[in-house]
């Protein structure tokens, strides 16, 4: 069974310049081995030939773009082989879907803004040193990632917490590929993590959730939350003011022409500058620090209660 772990890197301005120069590498190869696979698509058609363009034929022209192209000797050669195969696959989904009768949806270039990701297929051979929050990445070197801290529920159960990573690769499991994504708000690292035994990953039945010492909550309209004792949590404001940005930033940007020079891709900027993409995102962020904030309180107060009993 393979599950994905998600963490949010804390790069340093070098590390940034380095993820970014190799998203624009990977976005202009996976641009140029479409070009190519479109124009001999047509030669074979014209001419009445075969069509030789293939998955493995564009992945043994990489060693001629290398010496031709020097900048692409600072990337990982899987990584531009994981393009490769991208394409391949975007392929053959297109042609499966002709077979079917489905939408075509031929494969279409991509441009800055909408290539977003790099993947190491072997994602063994990133290091990962959970003392001081770094992992190695081949050709990037050392990054460092926010670690989540366990709740005061994980630390008082002794229950196998299946969101703990580093226990699990200490009991056998295998990172199986790294990728690394660009979103709205910065870049985050994504394990894809095989697991042996999948009972170690299974979240802990009601059975074992009642050895515990739980709490009864109920949600509501006019308080957020109410407990089984009679606490109560209220509605907080700042989701609202949240909810009153986003209107806003999205009124401000319909109004922008699109040959302006104040729409912020005119300028050259990427789309995390623009208001209305990152008023969502803060809106969810500032939803779990609540939620948060709420399930802290409620198991401070019973690991003290439990104490104290």
């Amino acid at each position: 069974m393979i599950r994905t772990f998600k963490y949010k890197l804390r790069l340093r301005q070098q590390d940034r310049v380095a993820v970014e120069q190799t998203l624009t590498l990977c976005g202009n190869l996976y641009n140029t081995a479409l070009e190519q696979r479109k124009l001999h698509h047509k030669q074979s058609k014209s001419w009445g030939l075969k069509n030789p363009t293939n998955r493995f034929t564009q992945n043994h022209q990489l060693i001629e773009l290398k010496q031709q192209l020097p900048e692409y000797q600072t990337v990982n050669a899987q990584v531009l082989q994981d393009v490769v195969l991208r394409l391949d696959k975007t392929y053959q989904n297109f042609f499966r879907r002709c077979q079917a009768g489905l939408g075509k949806g031929f494969p279409r270039f991509k441009s800055k803004d909408r290539y977003c990701s790099f993947t190491h297929p072997q994602g063994e051979r990133c290091s990962l040193d959970w003392q001081n929050s770094l992992i190695r990445v081949p050709g990037l070197g050392w990054l460092r990632f926010w670690q989540p801290r366990p709740t005061a529920a994980k630390r008082l159960t002794s229950l196998p917490n299946p969101y703990d990573l580093e226990q699990h690769i200490k009991e056998g499991a295998r990172v199986k590929t790294a990728t690394i994504i660009r979103e709205s708000d910065d870049y985050y690292i994504c394990l894809a993590v095989e697991f042996q035994d999948s009972a170690r990953i299974a979240k802990p039945s009601l059975v074992d959730l009642t050895k515990l010492r739980t709490v009864g909550i109920d949600l509501g309209l006019k308080e957020l939350v109410t407990t089984d004792t009679g606490q109560t949590f209220g509605n907080l404001k700042q989701i609202k003011q949240a909810e009153l940005k986003i209107r806003l930033t999205q009124k401000q940007l319909s109004r922008k022409k699109k040959v302006s020079f104040d729409v912020p891709s005119r300028r050259g900027c990427c789309a995390s500058s623009i208001p209305a993409c990152n008023a969502p995102r803060n809106k969810n962020s500032i939803r779990l620090a609540d939620i948060s904030w709420i399930t802290m309180t409620l198991s401070v107060w019973r690991i003290s209660t439990f104490k104290g009993c």
